[in-house]
């Protein structure tokens, strides 16, 4: 496969996904080409797992939202 054939299969698929996964990619991506792979090896097996674990149980949408949890600090911490 070509480099361009490369790059317009990349943008096909780009733009065929749905935002949330469009900000996972664009955040994967930038991570990628500013060098945080080396930040990735710096983690131990575990945290990788971890993080690994965490990103599986998002996709299958088993997150909990922000405000959700905000909401449940802000109450159990307020002053």
């Amino acid at each position: 496969m070509s480099i361009t054939e490369m790059k317009t299969s990349l943008l096909k698929k780009i733009n065929s996904v749905d935002e949330r996964k469009l900000e996972e990619v664009y955040g994967v991506l930038l991570n990628y080409l500013n060098g945080s792979e080396k930040e990735w090896n710096k983690l131990t097996k575990k945290q990788q797992a971890g993080i690994e674990k965490g990103v599986s149980q998002l996709n299958a949408k088993k997150g909990i939202p922000h405000d959700s949890v905000m909401r449940k600090l802000r109450k159990k911490y307020a002053a």
